[in-house]
């Protein structure tokens, strides 16, 4: 390898000088703790490899005051702290390494005897390296007194520890009584005497004096020192490639099962080769490889035959296409090609002989586990395919493909690589569609850790009580018709005969040419396959059919008809063409009797006591980062609930909610309110508070509104304020909205209004307001805003009432007058 490519670039260098000035501070401090995030591809390892270096040579060049010691911890899965080891030794031998490497490996029951075990060494700038699985309990590390003995050497040797969690979001926080808890220092000591004994974490970071936390998703306790990926794209080198290929050459309107989808993945991998062996420069030496993400193979006897069955589909299709092929599911499950085709059955087959960017190993097939900290920068694309895949994608998968192959040509050539050049593109083959995001991680403010906000909830039991059932059966019943089953039981069975599956499920993608591909979702190919179909589907659907309808159809239709007029029909072929041909029938007459329990206002009920989540967690694409109309600096705001550690940028979902947002914040600064206003924030989705609603299709859903606003009243009484915000011109989903209004109304009814304020009353609250705010634009220029929703304040809910005669957007304009359009209007009555 050419040695630039131990060079660091300008953005590694800058997070290695802001971690090692972070251990400086222990000039001052007894302890120092930091959390590291960086993408995956920044080069964690390296740039950590060069903070151990940087802190040893300065420590040598002040006459070495300090007896250094590191260790890093990792998860143990498959080869990675080997890896990790290996990863070490080959960064040492380029950047003058002052250190020692050692990986100690231990085995994982303390019931093995171990007569001649090494304690582990405590010398000066060692860097030992353990298998989180290595020592907990039942581990012979811990159980045996081995990193006792090691942490009370460091201690009584007076060392300086500096730990490293690497991956520390898996596990990276101490814990008492199985709660996760970060480490802190300013823990009782009784809190510290109850963990010591049984925390590796706790003991290992109570005795650091420099902790480093390698951290996905940083929890806000400590200090972030961070790398995105936007600053990747500015660096002097080129880490990712940053030309994303989704689905190409998926045709529309064509049903693409695992294997068509395959073939056209190993046509366009052909032609990757074609071009990797081509005269470009960054790509010499240097072989593409695609890859196949598996789940964990099952535990189940006929599950795991279906699924070694696909697994041999996949390498045939690979081999038809002359693609060299290898399974790595773990360290001691590794097959290949090459090696059964060569009959050498000691050949040398391991994660870093695969990875290597002569590999001759076109296709990897390999599980999540193995592949946390891979570094395989010829991989350049990535397939998912529904029988034998996982069903997420996650950024550690992702990421496998996106590291640039050749990062030291770009340090010389950048301007010679084009944007669309090949060595910048990868390639993924997916059903899923939310791909190639970035993380962001909110913190919520200490002071707003106990704030309580209002949610809303429905009754379920009352709601699955709501209709009729005995005249639900007797419609069900008089619907199913013994001839047409029938009928479509003989045309399945030729359906059958000519594709050897029947399909239980379509689904639509879009393709990289912007059109929408049906696909095969989910099929049955055997009578074990439609069984569990069969009973999944009543799992997800109990609603539809309880159990006492499910016994009423057999008596009355399978067993005294079906079953001794046409034998062939099995009991669940039966239920399946009742699946496929009625099911839509059936949820209409669902529908039509659950209405009179979804207008049943008992089910609908406040809840006064939500607190806001510590992180609020979200996902960008490259788009939406580039977006300045989604960004809104809000760490100026005192009273804004979460702040960014990270930046001063806030993103928002969508230009409506960053306008409304803008808006808001500018509104509070001009009018001097940010002692009036007590804290407004964006709700988190999915994590924060929501209002249950019943959709058009009777099903409880949860929404969670965007914004919580609490207004401090004359009296000292809060004013709880809710807000959805739509665009009034393009809202993608009004039935929805629709809906929600109707349950806002419900939830805060005349017939409940007066328990609702004696509520409020008791919990010091002056009122409570549900909304809807439609931002309305004209050219991408606001206009106005339209408040739409329900009110415990009698005057602001009649202003908010939308009325019968509002039935679109147009509506709400025309009766302009007669609305609340602006935030100052809004807040008039909150006083």
């Amino acid at each position: 390898m050419k040695m630039s490519r131990y060079i660091l670039s300008s953005v590694q260098q800058k997070a290695v000088d802001q971690l090692v000035a972070k251990y400086n501070d222990l000039e001052t401090k007894d302890k120092v703790i930091v959390d590291f995030q960086a993408p995956t591809g920044a080069g964690k390892t390296f740039i950590i490899t060069n903070v151990i270096n940087e802190i040893i040579n300065n420590n040598r060049n002040q006459g070495s005051p300090r007896k250094l010691i590191f260790v890093i911890a990792t998860l143990s899965s498959a080869e990675l702290p080997l890896q990790l080891e290996n990863n070490l030794l080959e960064y040492k031998q380029h950047i003058n390494g002052l250190f020692n490497v050692k990986w100690c490996e231990s085995p994982s029951s303390s019931k093995t005897k171990l007569e001649h075990y090494p304690d582990i060494p405590v010398e000066e700038n060692n860097v030992i390296i353990f298998g989180k699985q290595s020592a907990g309990k039942k581990k012979i590390l811990t159980e045996q007194g081995f990193f006792d003995r090691f942490l009370d050497e460091i201690k009584t040797k007076n060392y300086t520890l500096v730990y490293i969690r690497d991956e520390a979001h898996h596990g990276g926080e101490v814990s008492k009584n199985n709660n996760l808890i970060d480490y802190d220092m300013n823990m009782s000591q009784e809190r510290i005497n109850v963990n010591k004994s049984k925390s590796f974490e706790f003991s290992v970071q109570n005795a650091a004096s420099y902790i480093i936390k390698m951290t996905a998703t940083p929890k806000g306790n400590n200090e972030l020192i961070y790398i995105n990926e936007k600053d990747l794209k500015q660096d002097d080198i080129l880490l990712l490639k940053d030309n994303a290929i989704h689905n190409e050459g998926l045709s529309n309107n064509s049903e693409i099962d695992d294997i068509d989808m395959l073939e056209v993945a190993c046509k366009k991998f052909r032609y990757v080769l074609d071009e990797y062996a081509k005269n470009n420069e960054e790509l010499k030496n240097i072989s593409p490889a695609m890859l196949i993400q598996v789940r964990n193979e099952p535990s189940d006897k006929h599950e795991k035959e279906i699924f070694e069955q696909e697994i041999n589909k996949i390498i045939a299709k690979l081999e038809e296409h002359n693609l060299s092929w290898v399974k790595y599911f773990s360290s001691d499950k590794i097959d290949s090609k090459l090696r059964l085709d060569s009959g050498d059955i000691n050949q040398k087959v391991n994660l870093k002989e695969i990875s290597k960017d002569t590999s001759d190993h076109n296709v990897i097939l390999f599980k999540i586990g193995p592949s946390t900290g891979w570094n395989i920068p010829r991989a350049c694309m990535l397939v998912q395919l529904r029988n034998v895949s996982s069903d997420t994608l996650s950024v550690q998968t992702l990421g496998r493909i996106k590291r640039f192959p050749n990062p030291e040509y770009s340090r010389k050539y950048m301007d010679k690589i084009p944007e669309k050049a090949i060595s910048r593109t990868y390639w993924i083959y997916t059903n899923l569609n939310d791909v190639g995001k970035t993380r962001f991680t909110l913190t919520l403010k200490k002071q707003y850790e106990k704030e309580k906000f209002i949610s809303g909830s429905i009754n379920a039991d009352k709601h699955k009580e709501g209709f009729n059932k005995h005249g639900y059966k007797a419609k069900i019943l008089d619907e199913l018709s013994k001839s047409r089953i029938v009928n479509e039981f003989n045309k399945y069975v030729e359906e059958y005969k000519a594709k050897n599956y029947l399909v239980t499920e379509y689904i639509t993608t879009n393709n990289s040419e912007g059109g929408i591909v049906s696909r095969i979702k989910s099929m049955v190919t055997n009578s074990i396959e439609l069984e569990t179909y069969i009973e999944t589907w009543f799992v997800k659907n109990a609603k539809l059919f309880p159990d006492t309808l499910r016994e009423d159809i057999i008596k009355s239709i399978f067993a005294p008809s079906i079953s001794n007029e046409n034998s062939q029909i099995s009991i669940y072929m039966f239920w399946f063409i009742i699946i496929q041909k009625y099911e839509e029938t059936i949820k209409i007459i669902y529908s039509d009797f659950v209405e009179i329990a979804r207008n049943d206002l008992d089910l609908y009920n406040l809840e006064y006591m939500y607190s806001l989540p510590k992180n609020n967690e979200t996902f960008l694409t490259d788009a939406k980062l580039d977006n300045p109309q989604l960004k809104v600096k809000l760490n100026k705001s005192n009273n804004y609930a979460y702040e960014d550690l990270r930046e001063n940028e806030h993103y928002f979902d969508s230009y409506s909610e960053g306008h409304f947002a803008d808006d808001l914040f500018k509104y509070i600064e001009k009018n001097h309110l940010n002692e009036k206003v007590k804290v407004w924030s964006k709700n988190p989705v999915f994590h924060g508070l929501n209002f249950q609603y019943i959709d058009t299709n009777n099903e409880i859903k949860n929404s969670y509104p965007d914004f919580l606003i609490d207004v401090i009243d004359t009296d000292g009484k809060t004013h709880k304020i809710t807000v959805e915000v739509k665009n009034l011109d393009n809202d993608y989903d009004k039935d929805k909205t629709t809906t929600l209004i109707d349950a806002y109304q419900k939830y805060l009814s005349e017939d409940k209004i007066d328990n609702i304020r004696r509520s409020q009353e008791s919990l010091n609250i002056a009122s409570i307001s549900i909304m809807i705010c439609y931002a309305h634009f004209e050219k991408n220029i606001f206009k106005d805003y339209y408040f739409v929703g329900t009110s415990t304040l009698k005057d602001l809910s009649e202003w908010l009432n939308i009325g019968d005669n509002v039935k679109q957007a147009g509506d709400l304009i025309k009766q302009k007058n007669s609305r609340i359009t602006d935030l100052e209007t809004l807040f008039s009555y909150f006083k």
